[in-house]
């Protein structure tokens, strides 16, 4: 679902309609309707239209009906669109024509076609003479030439082949579209009327009665020029008796009749459209006007809207041939092929040519290696390549028991469709689990490189990118769907099935164990997949033994497929015991026999269900009892690492994380154990697994079956929140693949042991904080101190410690008064309970400093961080990060209080210790750079090695943080401002352009931050010569700013003078002096007035 604009400024695209048939194909062409959307971003003083907003794939659509017919109704309605939504970039005027029958290159035009306009010329304008029409001709007469961007589509559409795809996207949106009203009561409302209905009569052949007794009037008419009565000009041909021996015959026409399949495609036309104020109802009349001015269409409304909107396109379905036999029952056919052709220029033209700096190469996004041991399943895979083989189908599901091999297919799938299908991106995401699906969509956004701001929800940032038609194609395969609660959500939470993109380009590959679900998700593109076929069983027992198990052909082999149930899950594991013990199939056979009835009881005790439980579970579960009871003999560390495993999540495992089994070589021995049994798969990101699925649930009902489950997860919790106790920045990569795991823990086990959760709850938020994802820290803080609250005592230290993670969390997400009464409060009796100077007391000290900090509170700031300073300089050594973090803070706060001198001094300090004591891309250091470098800018002394200084900081955060992080963004930012200064004026374009890109996709077009580099870019625009953009871009901020700030703002103040100069140098004297005239009347006394 795309996301609604937060202002009009969002809206780039409008739509108008004259007819009432003619807005409801275009509404029913939307793709989304927004409701109240109108109420909520409201209009401009005086407009008086009624608009309804909406989307088309993946962008943002205006649609207004006009009052009324005729160019004074659309150009009064046109200047009121134009003053509410004043950043349109092109407005489409859409509906039903008259068009002439053979265009000037010989080209037949048939009913339903469709015109798009390259002029418009007012037919009607000019001069009646007693012997003749003369039209006005004059330049200030004619509408104006269309804009560079129309122009340059007219250019395209005289190509065959850029005509030929536009052709068939829009029929194919056309179809989509009869498709849709199919399923509604209104079914067949735009459907082709058939090619017999399609008359064109000789231009000469009077629309009237055609009987000798009906009418003297009609009667009396034998001429062009004759009257007819006023009933022949409302009654049908059928009625009126008009002879088919008149018809002139088409070649189109002939080859549409002899189809059977009714309307063939959608042929598109360019050229003029003459508009007037009355309906063309002559085909002589029509010939000649067309011969004059060179249009090959005739319409109300284009000139009214095209005189207000240079930007304007026309685009009308043919519903008639302009003359008096006016056919009926095509006017709603011809609404949906203009409706269909606008929608597809939206998306295959203005969408791409919008999103073509946005728009990612092909990407395959998998995360396991090729599976060279695939054997089988030819009917299941060729099935499910068919099903993606038609784009219509835009889910599909596998269905299957657990083991039976669905994951291992669908990655088949993947790696066909990446050496098949070059131009189709494949991205994998596990459905296991909501936290595992919320990491996957974390690492796929900085894979993608996406923009977000520190609050945006990644799960939402895939959705609508894939849901852009500017990505092209992709297959998105959601593995291990399978839990409803988890698809869809549960006590309020929204499931995965929220989060799923939907696009004309994209389809969605689910694999799950229940088939209320792939019917429920895919409808019927349903694929089931089942045991193996014996003969492929056999291969796959045979390829997982390897050469030294030579299968012969006796019953042992049957028996134990048999046993096994052909699943593929159970072989290879029952084969790699084989193979590490040198087992016989006999004897494991043997072993199969004497543990199948009790794992088969655990499987149905656990499913509860009979419907769900099958023998193949069974069979699962004894091969992993088989040789989870040897690994205990065998190898007691992989025993242990296993017990562990089964409690976090069953994909990306870190080998890091796992504890200690005696040295790490031992651990790595372990490790390769739980792999040569099958429990563990490597990844190709070195010291990465994953678990099947079907093993970690079996493992979890075999520890709840023997009453040990609940000693585990407190024995897992507890060594979590042990061993996890930092968060350093240095750390960042392996935090952050430990986070899901550590979440899921949190989660889902908090209870069992509060007192270690609550612990690793704060490395849990501390971690989300490092990595901006401040929403969700704030959460799991205060799901600590609901813990806390019924376990620790109000002055407990780990209490205490987790209201300063909260604090911090809402310092992060600038909720400043919720921070700095937190902090205030745990400031004030820490003070009471400490001596002066104590470690835990400065802690407090120095985040109550941030927030007063953050809140303008700047000489309480000092204070507090002068004390703080003072003390760590007698305590902690010079280079010690605690005591950095506390300098640059003061130092900030001394710039923010005027004392620049100090601030730079103790800048220069700890940039320089820094340089020793931290690694060039840790985050203080960085940021001490930046602000260093900042104040010396805005006191211009700013040195060649300050200057150096500032570059390699921003190469540097280049590769360390993502693209879109604050601090990358302010330092590339300072980075412009000083190329400008040093005339460096096209790089400093180049980066603030940067800058202002990014932002655009982060920040509101309202925020402050945005509006200042906007300011900035346009003084580089000026100082590299660019005068209009300057102008254009300084206009729009002022703009901005006069609605978002009050008048005596001084950003706004700054950017209004700044664009007065702009003006003054630009010759434009007088929007300079009542500019400046209106920038006096605020602050006569503090501004100077002058224009120098």
């Amino acid at each position: 679902m795309l996301r609604q604009p937060s202002s009009r400024d969002g809206f780039q695209f409008a739509v108008i309609c004259a007819l009432p048939f003619e807005f409801d194909a275009v509404c029913d062409s939307l793709d989304e309707v927004w409701e109240e959307q109108d109420e909520k971003l409201g209009k401009a003083a005086g407009d008086s239209n009624y608009y309804t907003m909406g989307c088309m794939g993946n962008t943002p659509v205006v649609l207004l009906l006009l009052p009324g017919e005729g160019k004074v109704d659309a150009a009064s309605a046109a200047a009121s669109l134009r003053s509410s939504y004043n950043n349109l970039s092109t407005v489409f005027v859409v509906g039903t024509c008259g068009a002439l029958p053979k265009l000037l290159d010989e080209a037949e035009v048939l009913l339903g076609d469709v015109i798009i306009s390259e002029f418009v010329v007012r037919y009607d304008f000019g001069s009646q003479y007693p012997d003749e029409f003369k039209p006005k001709r004059s330049i200030e007469d004619m509408l104006g030439r269309p804009n560079k961007g129309t122009r340059s589509l007219n250019a395209q559409l005289k190509t065959q082949r850029y005509r030929d795809k536009l052709e068939d996207n829009a029929f194919k949106l056309l179809q989509l579209l009869q498709e849709k009203m199919g399923e509604t009561k209104h079914r067949g409302k735009y459907d082709y009327p058939g090619a017999a209905q399609d008359k064109l009569f000789d231009p000469k052949y009077r629309h009237k009665h055609q009987g000798a007794d009906v009418c003297d009037t009609c009667r009396a008419c034998v001429s062009s020029a004759g009257l007819v009565c006023d009933r022949a000009l409302e009654l049908t041909c059928a009625d009126l008796g008009c002879s088919n021996d008149y018809l002139i015959p088409r070649n189109r026409l002939r080859e549409q009749e002899a189809s059977s399949m009714g309307a063939s495609g959608l042929v598109i036309h360019t050229g003029g459209v003459g508009s007037a104020d009355t309906v063309m109802k002559s085909g002589e009349v029509r010939d000649r006007i067309s011969r004059r001015d060179k249009v090959i269409a005739f319409e109300k409304e284009g000139a009214g809207v095209w005189d207000e909107l240079p930007s304007c396109i026309i685009i009308k379905g043919v519903s008639d041939y302009a003359d008096s036999h006016k056919p009926k029952g095509w006017e709603k056919y011809a609404a949906a092929t203009a409706a269909s052709t606008t929608k597809a220029l939206l998306l295959h033209h203005f969408e791409d040519r919008q999103t073509k700096g946005h728009t990612q190469d092909r990407i395959f996004s998998v995360h396991f290696a090729e599976n060279h041991s695939f054997v089988g399943r030819d009917g299941v895979v060729k099935s499910l390549i068919d099903n993606l083989s038609d784009k219509r189908r835009d889910r599909v599901a596998l269905v299957g028991m657990g083991g039976v091999g669905k994951t291992q297919v669908a990655l088949k799938i993947a790696y066909m469709m990446e050496n098949e299908e070059p131009e189709c991106s494949v991205l994998w995401l596990p459905a296991f689990s909501m936290a595992g699906f919320e990491q996957a969509c974390t690492d796929l956004v900085k894979e993608l490189n996406l923009p977000s701001t520190k609050n945006d929800d990644a799960r939402e940032l895939l959705q609508q990118y894939l849901s852009s038609e500017g990505v092209g194609r992709w297959l998105l395969i959601l593995d291990n769907v399978d839990s409803e609660d988890i698809l869809l959500g549960s006590q309020g939470d929204q499931g995965i099935y929220a989060y799923l993109p939907r696009s004309r380009n994209g389809q969605i590959l689910v694999t799950t164990r229940w088939r209320k679900i792939a019917v429920d998700f895919a409808k019927r593109n349903v694929i089931e997949i089942t045991e193996m076929e014996h003969k492929d069983a056999k291969n796959l027992l045979q390829n997982s033994l390897g050469s030294e198990h030579l299968i012969r052909e006796d019953h042992t082999v049957d028996e134990l497929l048999h046993l096994l149930t052909y699943l593929p899950l159970a072989i290879a594991q029952a084969a790699a015991y084989m193979d590490i013990f040198k087992v016989p199939i006999d004897e494991y056979l043997r072993l199969c026999r004497h543990s199948q009835q009790d794992m088969m009881e655990l499987m149905r005790n656990q499913y509860q269900d009979d419907t769900l439980y099958n023998e193949s579970q069974g069979a699962v579960a004894t091969t992993w009892l088989i040789s989870v009871n040897q690994l205990q003999k065998y190898s007691a560390a992989a025993a242990k690492l296993l017990f562990f495993i089964m409690w976090i999540e069953p994909q990306a495992i870190p080998q890091s994380m796992l504890p200690d089994v005696g040295s790490e070589l031992d651990k790595v021995e372990a490790i390769g154990t739980l792999s040569s049994f099958g429990f563990l798969r490597a990844r190709p990101e070195r010291g990465m697994y994953d678990m099947h699925s079907l093993v970690h649930m079996v493992m979890r009902f075999w520890a709840q079956d023997r009453g040990i489950d609940t000693e585990m997860k407190r024995a897992v919790i507890h060594y979590l929140a042990i061993v996890f106790v930092s968060d350093d920045w240095d750390e960042r990569d392996t935090w952050r693949a430990y986070l899901p795991h550590i979440l899921h823990v949190f989660r889902a086990y908090r209870q069992i042991d509060p007192i270690s959760a609550s612990r690793l709850g704060f490395w849990v938020g501390n971690y989300l904080l490092r990595d901006e994802r401040n929403k969700e820290a704030i959460t799991v803080a205060k799901q600590i101190a609901e813990i806390q609250e019924t376990t620790l005592a109000q002055d407990d230290p780990d209490r205490l410690t987790s209201q300063l993670l909260l604090a911090t969390a809402y310092g992060a997400n600038e909720q400043t008064k919720e921070a700095s009464m937190l902090l205030e409060e745990g400031f004030k009796y820490h003070r009471a309970v400490l001596p002066q100077g104590h470690p835990e007391l400065l802690v407090w000290q120095y985040h109550l400093a941030r927030a007063y900090l953050q809140n303008e509170r700047v000489k309480e700031a000092i204070i507090l961080l002068e004390d703080v300073v003072k003390v760590q300089t007698t305590t902690l050594p010079q280079d010690h990060k605690t005591q950095l973090a506390s300098q640059l803070h003061l130092a900030l706060a001394y710039a923010a209080n005027g004392q620049i001198k100090e601030a730079i001094a103790l800048l220069e300090h700890v940039v320089k210790i820094g340089a020793t004591a931290l690694s060039q891309d840790n985050l203080l250091q960085l940021q001490s750079q930046y602000e260093l470098a900042n104040i010396y800018e805005a006191n211009g002394q700013v040195n060649k090695e300050a200057f150096a200084l500032l570059e390699h900081a921003v190469k540097i955060e280049e590769t360390a943080l993502p693209h879109d992080h604050t601090l990358r963004l302010a330092s590339q930012h300072l980075l412009a401002r000083i190329y400008g200064t040093n005339g460096q004026t096209e790089e400093a374009v180049a980066l603030l352009e940067h800058v202002v890109k990014i932002q655009e996709t982060t920040l509101s077009h309202d925020d402050p931050a945005q509006l200042q580099s906007q300011h900035n870019l346009a003084i580089a625009y000026k100082l590299n010569g660019q005068a209009g953009e300057a102008i254009a871009l300084l206009e729009y901020v002022v703009k901005i700013q006069e609605m978002a700030s009050p008048q005596d703002n001084l950003s706004r103040l700054a950017s209004q003078r700044a664009l007065a100069r702009l003006y003054r140098a630009n010759g434009q004297v007088e929007e300079a002096v009542a500019l400046m005239a209106k920038i006096q009347e605020i602050t006569p006394d503090n501004l100077d007035g002058s224009l120098a």
